[in-house]
């Protein structure tokens, strides 16, 4: 028998979710719970932050940025079933660097540039 349900991930993010068994539901679910349930920036306590994705020398960049500060939070991905983890080790941080793949310098008018694929998300 199969599971078809409706999650309220948070305030803004719904999920359907139809799953074989409540077990295999529960997988899905965790794996999009990890993600989403951060909804506000560790460094400056926004709630504008949003998933972001890029490729750096062939690697694919999980994380979650603010638009207020500026501020990551970075996800690594498991080797077997390509879900995402919490790199709490690094926490919320700023990125300093400057090097290809990092993210865009504010612009003028303090916002910062994202990709396409961040907005259609």
């Amino acid at each position: 028998m199969g599971v078809k349900m409706k999650w309220n991930a948070t305030p803004k993010l719904w999920l359907e979710v139809e799953a074989n068994s409540v077990t295999e539901a529960i997988e899905i679910i965790s794996g999009y719970a990890t993600v989403f349930s951060i909804t506000k920036c560790g460094k400056c306590g926004s709630e504008r932050v949003r998933p972001e994705h890029r490729v750096a020398s062939g690697y694919n960049f999980y994380n979650i940025r603010c638009d207020e500060c500026g501020a990551q939070f970075d996800f690594g991905q498991h080797k077997e079933g390509g879900t995402l983890f919490p790199k709490r080790d690094k926490g919320w941080y700023v990125y300093q660097g400057g090097s290809e793949g990092g993210p865009a310098a504010p612009t003028e008018d303090g916002n910062r540039a994202f990709s396409e694929a961040a907005a259609d998300f």
